[in-house]
């Protein structure tokens, strides 16, 4: 990204509310902005490593959406409260979701055929749920031996 000019946001972002309830629904703030908006406005002036600083963070949300997109974030906010329900919603003390991202990958490609052929016939459905059963079994006798 050329950091000498970067466009304005010139066209109005719609709220997208419902969809961010999962994450911020929990809890009433009466500065919270969509969540949608804040990752646009992160996006587009911001990248990947950098540092997004929000000295009045609210809830957390500028924080939790710069962390998701892959950058570091410094939040704070005077009200004690506000940063309770930020801390408390999402871990943000990792540098990046990156290697969680990365092993959920791994884990994909080494289980994705398996997946594939489970779902397309219950018969070997049956299959791995009794190996993995019969193994989990096997495990906790062994785990719990004196």
């Amino acid at each position: 990204m050329n950091r000498a000019y970067i466009e304005p946001i010139l066209e109005a972002i719609p709220a997208a509310r419902q969809e961010e309830a999962r994450h911020y629904g929990v809890h009433p703030y009466f500065t919270r902005r969509p969540a949608n908006v804040v990752r646009d406005y992160v996006e587009r002036y911001s990248e990947e490593g950098d540092v997004v600083l929000d000295p009045f963070g609210g809830t957390g949300v500028t924080a939790i959406e710069a962390f998701l997109l892959g950058r570091s974030a410094i939040q704070n906010d005077l009200n004690p409260f506000a940063n309770f329900i930020a801390r408390n919603i999402a871990d943000t003390t990792l540098p990046s979701t990156t290697p969680l991202r990365q092993a959920f990958e791994r884990v994909e490609q080494i289980c994705c055929k398996q997946v594939h052929e489970i779902e397309k016939d219950e018969a070997v459905a049956k299959r791995w749920l009794k190996k993995t059963s019969t193994a989990g079994k096997h495990q906790a006798a062994t785990q719990f031996r004196c």
